[in-house]
């Protein structure tokens, strides 16, 4: 097992297509490596079913980082999209997650 071999504090990132985000179709079945969609509520029952106790799991949205002006322009209007998408779910009265960015990371972090 990957945790076994990290020393105390060690994390290992997983970052996978947001299925959560209602955009991610194409995320999902552009190539053939996908077999599967996870959301964050998917991530963390995911972890509770793996046998390990000397670990902690957290799920979290994988921002785009900020290395340009074209990024910083792309994180606002990714926002700006994002809320008019919740604030439709949430009119809809569907189930909604709380990250629509298009991919979201399970960190494993090693007690």
């Amino acid at each position: 097992i990957l945790v076994d071999s990290l020393k105390k504090d060690g994390k290992i990132f997983i970052v996978v297509p947001n299925g959560g985000n209602p955009l991610n179709l194409l995320e999902r079945y552009h190539d053939l490596q996908h077999v599967s969609s996870f959301t964050e509520d998917s991530l963390k029952e995911l972890s509770y079913f793996c046998d390990i106790t000397d670990a902690k799991f957290e799920v979290e949205s994988y921002n785009i980082p900020l290395s340009s002006v074209l990024d910083f322009v792309r994180i606002i209007l990714q926002r700006i999209l994002h809320n008019v998408i919740m604030i439709s779910l949430v009119i809809n009265g569907g189930v909604y997650q709380r990250s629509m960015t298009p991919n979201i990371s399970l960190i494993i972090t090693k007690k």
